[in-house]
């Protein structure tokens, strides 16, 4: 495991407040996009590894197909939306 920086964070109308230093620490801008998942009983945000859109659909059709999908069908990109 890495460096563990702890601090506390200010919620308000339910918008989470991430510490300046941490932000620069990530190199997040303000306009960036992030990751932010559960796991167990801690929230984990962390910079988007950059996949664009269609990439991130395709994965996730592939995980979960939708009913009907036939599995002996080619399909391209374009299928996806």
């Amino acid at each position: 495991m890495g460096i563990v920086i702890s601090m506390e964070a200010k919620m308000h109308s339910g918008k989470l407040y991430i510490p300046k230093r941490f932000l620069k620490a990530l190199n997040i801008q303000p306009d960036s996009e992030i990751e932010v998942e559960l796991e167990n009983d801690h929230i984990v945000i962390r910079p988007s590894v950059g996949v664009d859109k269609g990439a991130k659909r395709l994965l996730e059709l592939l995980k979960n197909p939708p009913y009907g999908l036939a599995e002996d069908k080619e399909y391209s990109y374009e299928d996806i939306d």
